[in-house]
C-alpha cells in the first residue's frame, strides 16, 4: 500500500496511518454543542480510525456505512509552543473539523490523499477535544484526521 509521504512533522494527534487512534462516534445526530469540549459523549460507541467502507488503499478499521458520522476524541497538550499547526486529513466526501468547539476546517469535496491543511491554533494547555462531522454523498467513504506541527513545511 502506497501512501503519500508528508513533510517532516511532529505528531500532536495521531491518524490511523501513524498508530492506533481511538475515537468516540455516533451515526445519530447529536444535536447542538456536540463539538464543545464539555459535551457528554459517554453513550457514543468507540472505534479505531479510519472510519469507512469500500475505500481502497486505506485503513478501514471501523465500519462506517451510513451517510453521516460524528466523531470526537479527547487529547492532552502539554506544550503549546507549536510553530505551524496543520490538520492532516483524508476524507471521502464532506467533512467539518472542530477543536474545542471552534470550526477549524471544512471540505465539500473528496480529499483523496492525506493533505496538510493549515488551521488556526486553538489548542490549550491540558485537555482538548477534536470533533469531526463527515458526510458521504456517494459510493465508498472514508475519514481519518490528525494534527501535526510542521515547522519545516513551506505551506
Amino acid at each position: 500500500m502506497l501512501l503519500n509521504p508528508l513533510p517532516k512533522t511532529n505528531v500532536i494527534l495521531s491518524r490511523a496511518i501513524d498508530s492506533e487512534s481511538i475515537w468516540q462516534y455516533t451515526f445519530q445526530n447529536p444535536g447542538t454543542d456536540w463539538s464543545n469540549s464539555n459535551f457528554n459523549s459517554s453513550s457514543w460507541k468507540t472505534g479505531k480510525a479510519g472510519f469507512g467502507k469500500g475505500a481502497v488503499g486505506v485503513f478501514n478499521n471501523t465500519d462506517w456505512s451510513s451517510d453521516k458520522i460524528w466523531m470526537r476524541r479527547e487529547f492532552q497538550v502539554n506544550n503549546i509552543s507549536i510553530k505551524k499547526l496543520y490538520l492532516s486529513m483524508k476524507a471521502d466526501d464532506h467533512a467539518s473539523v472542530f477543536i474545542n468547539g471552534t470550526q477549524v476546517a471544512s471540505t465539500t469535496t473528496k480529499v483523496a490523499t492525506y493533505q496538510l491543511i493549515p488551521i488556526k491554533n486553538v489548542l490549550k494547555e491540558g485537555k482538548n477535544v477534536i470533533a469531526v462531522h463527515a458526510i458521504n454523498k456517494r459510493h465508498s467513504q472514508f475519514i481519518d484526521v490528525g494534527l501535526v506541527d510542521a515547522p519545516d513545511s513551506e505551506k
